[in-house]
C-alpha cells in the first residue's frame, strides 16, 4: 500500500498520534521523511510530512519530465550524492539523463580579468567537483523512493497549511499516566506540540521538524532565534542555451562589483545562469528583451564594468533597445578572437522563454537547531549567498547528522523529542555550518566593491605564475619604507591575535567538500600573517621573530606561551650572536659577545588584535622576573583593550546553551567588554614603560 496522501475537508477533529511530523516538502523535508523511512532503526516511527502546496508537479516529473530545464538547479557535492545513493537510495530514481557532472570551476574578478582561480579536480586525481540538478528532479527522486517503500506508517499530507501550532499545558505530576486522552475532547496532556492544519485536522508530535523555509513557523513556535541580515542584492536566474556544448565541464564565475555572475553548465548545450545584483540591475535584467539577454549575460562576463555600466544605462531608459547588441558586438570585437575562446565561456545564444526570475539574497543562521520536541533543518536553520552553491548540500548534511542523532537515542532507549538526543546534532551540523556561512558572506564583502585596496588584494590572491610578481609587489612596496624609516635598536617580535598562525595552507576546493582526512597534495597557496613585514624590518638590519602561541587559548595561556617562546630565542642568540649583530647598532664593539653580559636581551613586541593583551599580561604579570630578557617598548595594533563588541555579540547569542559553551572557544569570553574592564583593573600598565597603539572595538 502507497503512503497515504490525505486531502479532508476542513473540519475539527480530535489530534493524532505521530511520532515524527515534519513541515515543508522540499528537499531537506523530504530528504528527512526517505533517511528515517530507510533506517533501520527508525523506519517503524510514524511520520507525516506536511506541504502548503500540491506536490502532483513533483510527481509528475518523475513520470513525465519536460523537454526543457527548470531555472531552479542546485550544484550537489560528491558528498550529498553518494549519501543519496548508498544511505537513503533516492539516487535510484533520479533522472541522470538531466544531471551534468563538472569537474572544475574557473573564476575571475571583473576589476582583474587576469587574476583567476582554477578549481580543477582533474589534476588532483579526483572524478568530480559537483553536479548540476534541477531541485524538483532531486524532491521527485525522493518521492517516489518514499512511494516506493509502501510504508503503511508514513502520511504526506500536499497542498496542506499549518494554521497554528500550539505548546500543551506541561504533564499534570500527579497522573503517572502520559498517555491519557480525553475521549470526548481528544485533549492530551503530553507535551507534545499540537499541529493545527488547515483541512481541520490536528496532530500531536513526539518530535516536531521544521523544514518550512525561511520564515519558519516552527522556528518561531520554539523561540529560537535567528540572526543575519539582507544583502540588498537579488539573485537572477534564467536558463540558457549555449553557442555549443564546451568540451570544458566546468562551471564559469565573474566577480562584478554588483555580485558575481555564474554560468553552471546542464547537459548538451543547456546552462544555468545565477546572477547576484542590485535591486536596479535586477529589474533591468527581468525586464529586457530575450534576444538582447543572452548577449548581455555574454557581455558580462568579458567587459569591463565602465563598458557593461553604460550598456546597462541604455536598457535601463528602453529594455527592446537592439541598438546595444551592434555595440555589445563592437567591444567584444576589441578582444583578441584566441582570447576569447581560451579565457571565457561559450557565448550565450538563447535564454528560455519564462525561465527568467528573481530571489532576495540574504544570510541568517538560528541561535540553535533545536528545542524541546523541535529540530530545525536547511533554510530553517540557515539560508547561505549562492555564491559557493552550498544550500542545499548543507541541508543534506542537516538531514544525515540529524538521523544520525536519533539512530543514538533509539539505540539507548531515549525518547526521540528529548534535547539529550536532539543536542549531539547541534553539536555536529552547527559548527560546520556557521563556517559556510561566514566564508561565503565575506567572500561577498569582499568582491563585491570596486574600493582599490581590496580589488588588489584580492587580484594578488592568484593560484598561477602570477603569485610569485604579486609577492615582489608587496615586498617592493614595503621596501618603499626603508628610505623614511629606522630600523629600531633592540630585536623584534611579531605577536599575532585571536585565531593566528604563522603560516596558513589553502588546499583544493574538494579537500574541503568532502573532507578528506587522507588528501595530501601540494597546498594550493600558503598565507603568512605577516606577509612581507619580517622581510621588510630585516632589510633593515632588524632581529625579527614571529611569535606562535595557541590561536585559541585564554589571555594567560597565550602569554605564558609567549614568555617561553621569547625567552627560546634569546637564549639561543646569546649562544649564537654577538651584541652588535642582535642590537642594530653601528656603534656597538663588534669583538664584545653577548653571552658575556649579565643583562637580559632587551626585546620589542609589536601585537596585533588579542596578541596586545597576551603582551600587556606578559609585561604585567610574567617577565619582570625574567633573566633572559626585557621588553624595551609594546606597540599593538587594533588591539581590544576595552573588549570586542563582536565577542559580547557571540557570548549573548550563546546563552546558557551548553554544547555552544564547549564548543566555543574560551578566550571569546574573555574578549567581552565585561571582562575587560577586570581585565584592565587587574593588569595594570606600568607608566614608565613605553606602550603605543591603537585601539578597535569589535577586534580579536
Amino acid at each position: 500500500m502507497f503512503p497515504r496522501f490525505v486531502r479532508t475537508l476542513a473540519t475539527s477533529t480530535p489530534p493524532t498520534f505521530q511520532d515524527v511530523v515534519i513541515i515543508g516538502g522540499g528537499p531537506a523535508g523530504l530528504t528527512l521523511l526517505t533517511a528515517l523511512k530507510t533506517s533501520p532503526k527508525t523506519k517503524h516511527l510514524k511520520c507525516t510530512l506536511v506541504e502548503g502546496f500540491s506536490l502532483d508537479n513533483v510527481r509528475k516529473f518523475h513520470t513525465e519530465p519536460p523537454s526543457d530545464f527548470t531555472n531552479r538547479v542546485v550544484s550537489v557535492t560528491p558528498k550529498s550524492i553518494e549519501f543519496m545513493q548508498n544511505k537513503i537510495g533516492s539516487w535510484d530514481f533520479i533522472h541522470e539523463d538531466r544531471v551534468k557532472l563538472y569537474d572544475g570551476i574557473i573564476a575571475y574578478d571583473s576589476q582583474d580579468s587576469d587574476s583567476r582561480v582554477e578549481f580543477d579536480v582533474t589534476a588532483i586525481g579526483k572524478g568530480v567537483l559537483a553536479a548540476m540538478i534541477e531541485v524538483i528532479n532531486i524532491q521527485s527522486s525522493l518521492l517516489a523512493k518514499v512511494e516506493s517503500l509502501q510504508d503503511e506508517a508514513t502520511t504526506i499530507k500536499d497542498n496542506t497549511k499549518v494554521v497554528e501550532i500550539i505548546n500543551p499545558a506541561e504533564p499534570d505530576l500527579d497522573n503517572h499516566d502520559l498517555n491519557e486522552i480525553d475521549t470526548k475532547s481528544g485533549d492530551s496532556n503530553l507535551d507534545w506540540p499540537i499541529v493545527k492544519l488547515s483541512n481541520g485536522e490536528s496532530i500531536q508530535t513526539r518530535l516536531l521538524v521544521g523544514a518550512d523555509g525561511y520564515n519558519s513557523p516552527v522556528r518561531k513556535y520554539a523561540h529560537i532565534e535567528s540572526r543575519g541580515w539582507q544583502y540588498n542584492r537579488f539573485g537572477v536566474v534564467a536558463t540558457v542555451k549555449m553557442q555549443y556544448e564546451d568540451f570544458r565541464s566546468v562551471g564559469w564565475q565573474r566577480f562584478l562589483t554588483t555580485g558575481p555572475l555564474a554560468i553552471l553548465p546542464l547537459t548538451e548545450d543547456n546552462a544555468t545562469i545565477v546572477w547576484s545584483s542590485t535591486p536596479e540591475l535586477a529589474e533591468i535584467l527581468l525586464k529586457v528583451n530575450d534576444k538582447i539577454f543572452p548577449q548581455l549575460v555574454t557581455a558580462a562576463m568579458v567587459l569591463d564594468e565602465v563598458d557593461l555600466n553604460y550598456i546597462y544605462s541604455v536598457l535601463e531608459e528602453n529594455p527592446d533597445d537592439f541598438s546595444v547588441l551592434q555595440d555589445i558586438e563592437w567591444r567584444l570585437s576589441k578582444i583578441n578572437a584566441q582570447e576569447l575562446e581560451e579565457k571565457y565561456p561559450v557565448p550565450v545564444v538563447e535564454v528560455l522563454p519564462g525561465s527568467r526570475a528573481r530571489f532576495p539574497l540574504k544570510m541568517s543562521h538560528a541561535d540553535t537547531y533545536v528545542a524541546p520536541r523541535v529540530a530545525l533543518i536547511g533554510d530553517a536553520a540557515h539560508t547561505i549567498h549562492p555564491l559557493a552553491g552550498q544550500g542545499l548540500n548543507m541541508g543534506q548534511s542537516d538531514v544525515a547528522a540529524l538521523v544520525e542523532a536519533l539512530e543514538k537515542g533509539m539505540d539507548r532507549g531515549m525518547d526521540i523529542g528529548s534535547t539529550l538526543v536532539l543536542e549531539s546534532y547541534v553539536a555536529d551540523a552547527w559548527p560546520s555550518n556557521h563556517a559556510m556561512l561566514g566564508v561565503c558572506d565575506k567572500l561577498h564583502k569582499v568582491f563585491s566593491t570596486d574600493f582599490y585596496p581590496l580589488v588588489w588584494a584580492r587580484g594578488i590572491i592568484n593560484l598561477d605564475k602570477k603569485a610569485d610578481k604579486a609577492s615582489r609587489i608587496i615586498k617592493s612596496d614595503f621596501a618603499k619604507l626603508k628610505d623614511h624609516y629606522n630600523a629600531p635598536k633592540y630585536p623584534i617580535v611579531l605577536c599575532h591575535g585571536f585565531s593566528g598562525f604563522d603560516r596558513l595552507a589553502l588546499f583544493p576546493l574538494p579537500k574541503i567538500l568532502d573532507n578528506n582526512k587522507q588528501y595530501t597534495e601540494k597546498s594550493l597557496i600558503e598565507l603568512d600573517y605577516w606577509y612581507g613585514i619580517k622581510d621588510a624590518l630585516e632589510k633593515l638590519g632588524s632581529t625579527v621573530f614571529i611569535a606562535k602561541v595557541p590561536a585559541f587559548g585564554d589571555i594567560k595561556s597565550r602569554a605564558i606561551s609567549l614568555d617561553k617562546f621569547i625567552e627560546k630565542k634569546c637564549k639561543k642568540l646569546r649562544k649564537e650572536e654577538s651584541e652588535s649583530s642582535i642590537y642594530n647598532d653601528k656603534n656597538q664593539d663588534s669583538t664584545t659577545t653577548f653571552q658575556n653580559q649579565d643583562e637580559p636581551i632587551k626585546v620589542n613586541l609589536i601585537s596585533h588584535s588579542m596578541g596586545g593583551l597576551d603582551s600587556r599580561y606578559l609585561i604585567s604579570k610574567i617577565h619582570k622576573d625574567s633573566e633572559h630578557y626585557k621588553v624595551a617598548s609594546l606597540t599593538t595594533i587594533s588591539t581590544p583593550h576595552h573588549g570586542s563588541e563582536c565577542a559580547d555579540f557571540v557570548v549573548d547569542m550563546i546563552g546558557g546553551n551548553s554544547v555552544l559553551k564547549e564548543l566555543c572557544p574560551r578566550s571569546i569570553f574573555e574578549l567581552t567588554t565585561a571582562h575587560m574592564r577586570k581585565f584592565n583593573e587587574q593588569v595594570q600598565d606600568d607608566p614608565d614603560f613605553n606602550v603605543v597603539g591603537n585601539e578597535v572595538s569589535d577586534g580579536a
